[in-house]
């Protein structure tokens, strides 16, 4: 199979994806890519596949983090309901 990108993965499998938001939404990219990002590791497995997933879990992981620390610093999280979310994302997404 050829390598295919995120956005030519979705619009392949006739997902419903709104491009324009991808580009600029990290809300709705990290969504969306939370969602499928398990089906296109089995679609896409050699070529650049590798590359791309690191570089997408590192920018969700970014806004979640960013997300979770606003939390924090308002008063919504304690400091142990934030290491807490801080574990599970990285489970989550596991750094290589």
């Amino acid at each position: 199979m050829a390598y295919l990108s995120f956005p030519d993965f979705m619009e392949k499998k006739r997902y419903r994806f709104q491009s324009r938001l991808w580009e600029g939404d990290p809300m709705y990219r990290s969504k969306i890519w939370k969602a499928h990002r398990q089906e296109y590791a089995r679609v896409c497995r050699f070529g650049k596949y590798a590359n791309d997933q690191k570089l997408l879990d590192e920018e969700v992981m970014q806004y979640e983090r960013r997300i979770l620390e606003a939390r924090r610093n308002s008063g919504m999280l304690t400091e142990k309901e934030f290491r807490q979310l801080q574990d599970e994302l990285l489970m989550q997404f596991p750094l290589w």
